[in-house]
């Protein structure tokens, strides 16, 4: 009888790894970034029980990131790391466990070995800063071969404008800002004496001046009003990338430091590499079935059999000509990713830690697994259908080459995960068809900073550009309709108007037949903006640091709202920002549905009969959209 079951468990976990497979791969074919880029609410509920913490959710968040920040210590896109924090009571102090991306058993010691002894170094001047010695050399030492590479000083193997002759360019587009011209000269000057004697002074003193430029207020919305035709958006933000993460090395150390002489249990650390077991990394034969997009799609839909199957391949020819793609050519691609993840995806290392603080069973255990990148979009779904962790950010990506380990399904329950990525696919296929046209997202940023706010005792930022009139931003359309070279998309990089300092949340109107005629509108708490969307057109977009949403309108044969006109009319909307009153008052009365947006996967389709009074929520605020 244990033989027998045992033999009848692999089977059905291998029948899952497939499907798994298989659901994933077809998720790929409809888009390789189903999700725009966002960050998890940080408030966002888990399945934690009532365990005592010493450090509140957001320190150890903060902590997190910072830590899987400057464990990227090599740069190596195949080896990208991860980490959690968790209070070791008994012992009073913190403990680090950091797994990298790995495909088969043993592949990233190496790497982690050097991650570690990096973190030991860092979090050892932590200890001996609040025993009154500087920890400036030693996090230096850690740090300044990764600040090297993130300074771009020449091109080496990536193809993105190194930092000297960018910031040249943006100085001389920004003449109207003295402060930033002023600032960045210095800065230029420090790189050149840089170039001249490579010494790590000077390395350092290239960060400093790095720094002083982050400290410019809205640098960035300055950055951005330059118009495309003269600087492409993909330099705009990798000139915001560079600085602000060179920048943060100097914001890290204040961090790290200030936890220390809070919280006595973080003046005292140990970092602990994770690893899985061999039997995680076991394959399946791609082989042994040959399941194609009719036949996935049959078993994901479920049901009658011969009916399923029929509508499926219905529904393939439909989706294919509407991805500008044959049925062969699909299927093609679909079996080299089915393939790939089968015979040489990695275990990410968010994934891995999942497994390891499972087996371990620690208590408490981490709130928090921050990667040194933000999620991809398999890793945040795994770790939202787990529910017991939390991840900052997400950057919306799917990687074919991605896996879980092949291990007993009693460890982890995957089935959850393998129902959001099939509910992802229908939802995917359906808005498809609804808009007859695909979904296409740009390519994501996938290393972007997480805010860490200062605290009181940190100097605020005093110097702002708001001061200065910026460059005109033109309205022609090569403004407009310039794509980074380094995308493969046919999505373009968007301008950006510069916001009132006090808005908090901005609308691109998707009125119109173009792209070219968005625009973007200010809503701040407690107010509302009205906003058109026509038939089949381009979608409405409203952004803000809690969410964004798109808003499409999607009219099929029968008419506008279910009427019997076929002319795509238009819909008129209100959206507002309910203050915290009213929006304590929706959760506590229950009027009205509420969509929680921080749990969404992606697409989600609302029938427009039923979008009167709906409330769309994020952490602790509550939007509502009634139509006029």
């Amino acid at each position: 009888m244990v033989l027998k079951f045992s033999v009848a468990l692999t089977m059905n976990y291998h029948e899952e790894a497939t499907a798994c497979a298989d659901s994933i791969s077809f998720l790929y074919v409809l888009h390789p970034v189903p999700q725009q880029p966002f960050a998890h609410a940080l408030d966002e509920p888990m399945k934690q029980g009532p365990e005592d913490y010493v450090l509140p959710f957001k320190k150890e968040r903060d902590l997190a990131s910072t830590l899987a920040f400057l464990s990227s210590l090599k740069t190596d896109p195949n080896r990208i790391p991860a980490l959690s924090v968790r209070e070791n009571q008994k012992k009073m102090q913190l403990e680090v466990m950091v797994a990298a991306n790995s495909q088969k058993p043993g592949d990233s010691l190496r790497t982690l070995e050097f991650i570690k002894e990096g973190l030991d170094r860092i979090l050892g001047a932590v200890s001996q800063s609040i025993k009154g010695q500087s920890m400036r050399k030693s996090n230096n030492e850690s740090d300044l071969n990764t600040a090297r590479e993130r300074l771009r000083f020449n091109q080496q193997r990536n193809q993105r404008q190194p930092l000297k002759p960018l910031l040249q360019n943006v100085a001389k587009l920004l003449g109207q800002s003295t402060e930033f011209v002023s600032r960045a000269k210095r800065l230029i000057a420090a790189i050149d004496a840089w170039e001249r004697h490579q010494v790590e002074r000077r390395l350092q003193n290239v960060v400093e001046h790095v720094y002083a430029l982050s400290q410019l207020e809205n640098l960035a919305i300055l950055i951005r009003t330059i118009p495309n035709r003269d600087l492409d958006p993909c330099s705009k933000e990798n000139l915001i990338n560079i600085v602000r993460k060179v920048a943060r090395y100097k914001d890290s150390a204040g961090l790290l430091h200030r936890t220390a002489s809070r919280f006595p249990i973080a003046r005292k650390s140990s970092v602990t590499t994770v690893t899985l077991p061999n039997q995680a990394y076991q394959r399946i034969d791609a082989s042994i079935a040959s399941p194609n997009l009719a036949s996935t799609l049959t078993r994901i839909r479920g049901g009658n059999a011969k009916v399923a199957s029929k509508n499926a391949k219905a529904t393939v020819r439909q989706m294919c000509r509407l991805l500008g793609t044959t049925e062969e050519e699909a299927n093609a691609e679909f079996t080299a990713k089915r393939k790939q993840i089968l015979d040489k995806a990695k275990i990410h290392a968010e994934v891995q830690l999942v497994y390891h603080l499972e087996v371990a069973n620690v208590r408490p255990r981490p709130r928090v697994i921050c990667s040194s990148k933000d999620a991809c979009y398999l890793c945040n779904l795994f770790i939202a259908a787990h529910g017991k962790f939390h991840t900052p950010k997400c950057h919306g990506r799917l990687y074919p080459g991605w896996k879980l380990p092949l291990w007993p399904p009693s460890l982890v329950d995957t089935r959850e995960f393998i129902t959001r990525v099939e509910s992802q696919v229908q939802d995917s296929i359906g808005l498809m068809l609804a808009r007859q046209n695909r979904t296409v997202y740009q390519y994501p940023n996938e290393s972007t900073v997480l805010t860490i706010l200062n605290s009181i005792s940190t100097p605020s930022r005093a110097n702002s550009l708001l001061s200065v009139t910026p460059p005109p931003i033109s309205g022609t359309q090569n403004d407009d309709t310039s794509i980074c070279a380094s995308q493969r998309t046919t999505g373009v990089c968007e301008k950006v108007i510069p916001p009132r300092r006090d808005a908090n949340l901005e609308t691109i109107d998707g009125s119109g037949e173009k792209a070219l005629s968005r625009q973007k509108h200010m809503l701040a708490q407690s107010q509302s903006v009205v906003g058109t969307i026509q038939g089949n057109s381009i979608p409405s977009v409203h952004s803000s640091p809690l969410f964004t949403l798109q808003v499409e309108y999607s009219v099929g044969p029968g008419g506008p709202l279910g009427g019997g006109s076929g002319e795509l009319a238009g819909i008129t909307y209100n959206l507002t920002w309910l203050d915290r009153t009213e929006a304590e008052k929706i959760r506590q009365t229950g009027m009205g549905k509420i969509i929680d947006c921080d749990k969404i996967g992606g697409e989600i389709n609302i029938d427009p009969k039923a979008l009167q009074g709906l409330h769309l929520s994020s952490g602790q605020s509550i939007f509502r959209f009634d139509l006029l």
